[in-house]
């Protein structure tokens, strides 16, 4: 397994596992054990298993998109709605101090990393920044 370091805004290194998923399967029809896979990103995520419900999301970068996201306590997972890519997006919702954070990390089923880190603006929107290993960064906003 190859760890490769992220740096991001405060000094912040994360250590992202490369685990690689089947361009071949559409992520609305992986099974479950493709999804526990997505653990080795970040030790302390456990993505919650998909489920049949899932919640709608939008997720506003560059383009605006629509997320399945299944939670499990404070992590969660989450998958593209509308468009064929096969990018999973794993997170935590972290709280203290007053204040809720998010944390995520979408992966495609090649070498694409993309993190984002924000805060809780109410319960239904999320704003922060993100990176990805193609040199791009901006803000984003996660909405209900």
């Amino acid at each position: 397994m190859k760890f490769l370091p992220i740096s991001i805004a405060l000094g912040l290194t994360l250590s992202l596992a490369a685990i690689s998923i089947d361009a071949n399967t559409s992520l609305a029809n992986k099974p479950n054990s493709n999804f526990k896979e997505s653990k080795q990103l970040n030790s302390e995520v456990e993505p919650a298993e998909k489920q049949p419900n899932p919640q709608v999301w939008r997720l506003v970068r560059t383009n605006t998109y629509t997320l399945n996201i299944q939670k499990h306590n404070d992590s969660f997972i989450g998958w593209y709605n509308e468009i064929i890519n096969d990018s999973i997006f794993t997170g935590k919702i972290l709280t203290g101090r007053g204040e809720t954070l998010i944390n995520f990390v979408q992966q495609d089923d090649g070498e694409y990393y993309a993190v984002h880190s924000g805060i809780m603006i109410n319960p239904n929107l999320y704003e922060g920044q993100w990176f990805d290993n193609n040199g791009n960064s901006g803000t984003f906003r996660l909405e209900k």
